[in-house]
């Protein structure tokens, strides 16, 4: 009888033992079957004869059992080989009633209040997407009735003071930024998915992200409001805003004038916001609705492989691994790849002519500022506040790839 030996502590793996699993979904989708664990928003693209395997197993047959039940006149299966996939993807919780210790420690989040998660259904529906798309539309019909409302980059410094107009737009980006993903973090959990948000970046570009991975166990129209749920609240906090000004310049509304400066700074940001969306390759939340409606699985992935081997540049293992992709990924990547490299084009260009030497510049400014100034004078403490927070700018995107690089290195040696 062959054996699989158990690795950090787990019960062996062979034909003989029972084995239990975790609770696991199963979606149908373009004819396969997506087959996960929602609680750690760990999912794989399985074939039927997989599943029946995993019937048997939940069913109480030994492993070989299982294999044997699978298998038909025109296929065998080997149920070790299907019960070594679930033990290595972590959706084994018992071996012959012995415990296997998950590696990562997860636990299923709380279900959210059902008061909550209906609101968050509600809010984020296909009918209230709709709605959101037309207040969209609005908006860019009073841009162009109203020209003196569109956002411009002198609409950022709300204040002569530098160190003032960079704390006002850091603290605005930051909260708004984080409201946006607690809009996906709320749209997920509405609807029983585990969600986490965190630090990440799209390059060199600072973000929030929202870990939804936990949505691959719904079917591909309920996941749509969940990617599209931060876009949506970027659009009514651009509405307000742009409504807020259109109300004082018709003399409909009387507000102070820094208010009116606050609203052109979100004005702003949040039409640069929406047009960021829009840069795919930066997989964004309009990448996720894309992949979705296209029914793809790791595009971006995939379309770099195969951008590495046009420029012979991937090795034999990304060669390997990119033979080995989703046929689906594969069909949309033969176009997706110009769109990643165009983007990639882009992305160098703006770091050169924008991002380099704007921080460039500032930091200049501070480090001269800093050392020439007095600490006891304004000048001095204005340039110590724009450095610290430019600098966060930097330092983001370095820390997370540095974090990359380790869960990267620790899943390599697992």
């Amino acid at each position: 009888m062959s054996e699989s030996p158990g690795l950090n502590g787990q019960p062996p793996l062979a034909e003989g033992v029972r084995v239990t699993l975790v609770p696991l979904t199963v979606v149908a989708e373009r004819g396969e079957y997506i087959l996960g664990d929602p609680a750690v928003g760990r999912f794989f693209a399985v074939p039927e004869i997989a599943l029946r395997v995993i019937d048997g197993l939940r069913a109480g047959m030994t492993v070989g059992q299982s294999g044997e039940h699978a298998s038909t006149e025109d296929a065998r299966v080997d149920g070790l080989d299907v019960a070594r996939l679930l033990l290595r993807a972590g959706f084994v919780a018992e071996i012959d009633g012995r415990p296997v210790p998950r590696a990562d420690g997860t636990t299923p989040p709380r279900p959210l209040h059902p008061v909550m998660a209906r609101a968050g259904r509600m809010v984020f529906s296909l009918p209230a997407m709709v709605g959101y798309a037309l207040l969209l539309l609005l908006v860019l019909v009073t841009f162009v009735l109203r020209p003196g409302l569109r956002p411009g980059f002198e609409s950022l410094f709300i204040d002569p003071r530098p160190a003032l107009s960079f704390a006002v737009l850091f603290g605005l980006a930051v909260g708004t930024g984080m409201l946006h993903e607690l809009c996906h973090w709320w749209a997920a959990r509405s609807l029983g998915v585990p969600a986490r948000i965190r630090f990440g970046r799209r390059l060199y570009i600072p973000v929030f992200e929202t870990d939804v991975s936990g949505l691959w166990s719904l079917p591909a129209r309920l996941r749509y409001g969940t990617f599209l749920a931060g876009m949506a609240f970027d659009v009514l906090l651009l509405a307000a805003a742009v409504g807020t000004r259109l109300a004082w310049s018709l003399g409909v509304l009387d507000v102070p004038p820094w208010v009116l400066r606050v609203m052109g700074v979100l004005v702003a940001m949040k039409v640069f916001d929406l047009m960021f969306q829009g840069l795919v390759f930066l997989r964004t939340d309009l990448y996720a609705v894309m992949i979705t409606a296209l029914g793809g699985r790791n595009l971006a992935k995939v379309s770099r492989l195969r951008l590495k081997r046009f420029l012979r540049l991937a090795k034999a293992a990304e060669r390997a691994e990119l033979a080995a992709a989703h046929p689906r990924d594969l069909e949309i990547s033969r176009w997706y790849t110009v769109v990643y490299l165009a983007g990639l084009i882009w992305a160098v260009w703006f770091f050169k002519t924008w991002f380099y030497p704007s921080s460039y510049v500032v930091m200049s400014w501070m480090g001269e500022t800093l050392v020439r100034a007095s600490p006891t004078g304004a000048h001095w403490w204005q340039a110590a506040v724009v450095g610290t927070l430019v600098s966060t700018n930097i330092a983001w995107p370095i820390a997370v790839f540095a974090r990359e690089r380790i869960v990267l290195r620790r899943e390599r040696h697992a």
